[in-house]
């Protein structure tokens, strides 16, 4: 069983391997789909490129959906729960829009580790106050979310690779650094720390 470099938090390992099964779960909809928030940042640039005051890592990810580019199969909520993800139920019984969870083992003890579906506010048509309500995908597949509009705008490269790769051989690849070679001719290279996520590579 391979033992994760000493300089990792297992915790970290563990979020980037529930990020992959993700991205997996979601393949079918992979031109949709941008990593946005911290851990686009930390796979493009690298711990040491970050500011001293940021953790070099981040235990839950940010997914953008640019639902102008969804298709409607499969259904985003049958897609995650397939995968094993459960959307947040929070104490008073209440879902949580769009927060996804996996269940993920870290130093024996099992931890929930989030994946958050997000839809930019301005690209909603409809919606909830907090569930963007997408069309044909469950009321509470993924959440709205304000700011997030230039993230489906930017596309930029990156390889999102397992932290464990000898025991976990996963890596996604993105659209191509040039911006007239991105698979969308709306996105240009990312300025923002937001990828564009463009399908998986397994080697191995």
């Amino acid at each position: 069983m391979t033992v994760p470099s000493p300089q990792l938090d297992p915790l970290y390992v563990a979020a980037r391997r529930v990020l992959l099964d993700a991205l997996d779960a979601l393949v079918n909809h992979r031109d949709a789909i941008v990593l946005a928030g911290a851990q686009a940042v930390y796979v493009r640039t690298g711990a040491a490129d970050l500011d001293a005051s940021v953790s070099p890592y981040t235990s839950d990810a940010d997914l953008a959906i640019d639902p102008r580019l969804l298709g409607p199969d499969p259904r985003l909520e049958d897609a995650m729960r397939t995968a094993g993800f459960h959307l947040l139920l929070q104490p008073n019984g209440r879902t949580e829009p769009g927060i996804w969870t996996a269940t993920a083992i870290v130093n024996d003890a099992e931890v929930q580790i989030p994946v958050d579906l997000l839809v930019p506010d301005a690209l909603i048509v409809g919606g909830g106050r907090r569930s963007a309500r997408l069309p044909h995908h469950g009321a509470n597949a993924a959440r709205r979310t304000p700011g997030l509009e230039a993230a489906v705008v930017d596309c930029g490269p990156v390889m999102i690779s397992s932290l464990e790769p000898q025991a976990d051989a996963r890596r996604t690849t993105n659209a191509s650094p040039a911006p007239a070679a991105c698979s969308s001719p709306r996105r240009t290279r990312s300025t923002t720390g937001s990828e564009k996520w463009n399908g998986a590579e397994t080697s191995g």
